[in-house]
């Protein structure tokens, strides 16, 4: 129905708001069963970090236990190849110290009794180069005796320098000096190099070389001066003369150690 003019409308009444819908609260069997839950998981991350690191640590440890090892097993390998190579170097020298040197050869030609019954022994000496072939010309003697000896001054050097093979020192060196036998007297044998010659095999066109020289100008002046020789490299001088019970056909070989003496065996 219309209103009246001049008169206002009354105020529409206000409809009261919907009552906000209740939240259900958890109980507290719910917020516990959550509480546990959260500090499993923060357990287990726990262990799995506790466990990380652990592995982790012993990880690295194996590792600097390894690179130890490593270390150590480089090490001993140095050393077993420094012993390996002071076993080389011994056992050449050792060799070096035992290597012969055939330097002469001695032929027994004849046999014959004389009518004083004392044997008298032809005999053919030849002096060698180092490949087996003859130095200077064959030396045929006529020796009073069935044994024969080869006397010869004998140089020999300190065994440091025949281990290292030097040059001049790394064997010992001889002068033959005459033939005998053992029914005459050696001054009464036949010589083989002229006294106070020098050897024909340490020498070549110009001659030996002037260590050698000096050596055998001044062979018994050293023998007597132990102190000079040791200057110069030398263990000893000294005469020498190995013998043979001579057979008649029979061939023999006189070689020189490196650092030892003469040696007359039967070939």
């Amino acid at each position: 129905m219309p209103q009246p003019a001049g008169r206002p409308f009354p105020p529409a009444a206000a409809t009261p708001a919907a009552p906000a819908p209740s939240v259900p609260t958890k109980s507290w069997l719910e917020q516990g069963t959550h509480a546990l839950r959260a500090l499993a998981f923060v357990l287990i991350a726990a262990v799995i970090a506790y466990w990380t690191w652990f592995a982790r640590s012993r990880f690295a440890e194996q590792e600097r236990e390894i690179g130890v090892r490593e270390e150590r097993i480089a090490a001993l390998g140095v050393e077993l190849e420094a012993r390996d190579e002071k076993i080389r170097q011994l056992e050449s020298a050792l060799r070096l110290l035992k290597v012969d040197h055939r330097v002469a050869r001695l032929e027994v030609l004849a046999m014959e009794t004389g009518a004083d019954g004392v044997v008298t022994t032809r005999v053919r000496f030849t002096e060698l180069r180092p490949d087996g072939a003859p130095l200077a010309p064959s030396i045929e003697a006529e020796l009073r005796g069935s044994r024969v000896y080869v006397e010869a001054l004998v140089i020999r050097f300190d065994d440091t320098y025949v281990e290292r093979g030097d040059a001049l020192r790394g064997t010992s060196v001889c002068l033959f000096e005459r033939l005998f036998g053992d029914k005459q007297e050696p001054a009464q044998g036949t010589p083989i190099d002229k006294r106070g010659q020098l050897p024909r095999a340490y020498g070549d066109e110009e001659g030996p070389d002037p260590y050698y020289a000096d050596l055998w100008q001044h062979f018994w002046d050293y023998a007597n001066d132990p102190r000079a020789a040791e200057k110069k490299g030398v263990r000893a001088l000294q005469g020498e003369a190995p013998s043979v019970e001579a057979r008649v056909g029979m061939t023999y070989r006189i070689e020189l150690r490196a650092s030892g003496g003469l040696v007359l065996k039967a070939e």
